[in-house]
């Protein structure tokens, strides 16, 4: 099969340390395990992407003959990159003036993708997937809520999920609102600290490693028909 993946560093895979001690892309992930079933993948996940990005990535690529189309979405408030995350800085003063923006923005996301009309495949990456949002587009399948869920038994994935939006919270935020994204942020660190979490999420703690990418290209594969 001809397969499209795009999204941002976790479209391309596992990360970690090369062997000169550089932080690096070490493992392609799905694409390895796809083409190690025969399958042809291009892939145009661009990492430090946002979601939007990852739509105008794809676009070139639909003049071209593709069976599967997959897409690994980004942490939703990253789609702020463009207007250089001002509203953070400016606008936003409590957690749920993120998780509006997260889900606006989220919104703004399905519908770029569903305008294709093409069929896409979606797994939740840094951004987990809002089914509700999404049930209002029949060609966007939610192939993967949560790779984090799936691969975790035990594991709830953060309603926010810290970017480098997390540095420009400030002293605009209240306690409560630094707390609760506190709460989002150790959640999301655990992946490289609890030890049951590490044997797939080490050594960045921020990406699937091998083994993880493993597990999700099981679960994937027989509901894709690879």
């Amino acid at each position: 099969m001809k397969i499209l993946i795009t999204g941002d560093s976790w479209g391309r895979g596992a990360w970690g340390f090369d062997k000169d001690g550089q932080y690096a892309n070490v493992h392609p992930g799905l694409q390895a395990f796809m083409e190690q079933d025969g399958h042809e993948v291009t892939n145009v996940s661009r990492p430090g992407g946002h979601n939007q990005e990852a739509c105008w990535n794809m676009i070139p690529e639909l003049d071209k003959e593709h069976d599967i189309i997959i897409w690994i979405q980004a942490d939703p408030l990253r789609d702020l990159m463009p207007e250089d995350y001002d509203p953070i800085k400016h606008d936003f003063s409590s957690y749920d003036d993120l998780i509006n923006a997260s889900r606006s923005l989220q919104a703004k996301a399905y519908e770029a993708f569903a305008n294709t009309n093409r069929v896409i495949h979606c797994l939740g990456g840094g951004g987990k997937l809002d089914l509700d949002l999404m049930s209002a587009h029949p060609n966007l399948i939610a192939l993967v809520p949560s790779i984090t869920e799936l691969v975790l038994d035990d594991y709830e994935h953060p309603r926010l999920w810290a970017s480098d939006w997390i540095f420009l919270v400030d002293r605009q935020f209240d306690i409560a609102s630094i707390e609760q994204l506190l709460v989002d942020k150790r959640r999301q660190d655990s992946l490289g600290i609890k030890s049951s979490y590490k044997h797939f999420f080490y050594p960045d703690g921020q990406h699937p490693n091998e083994k993880g990418w493993h597990v999700v290209y099981q679960h994937i594969k027989p509901l894709l028909g690879l």
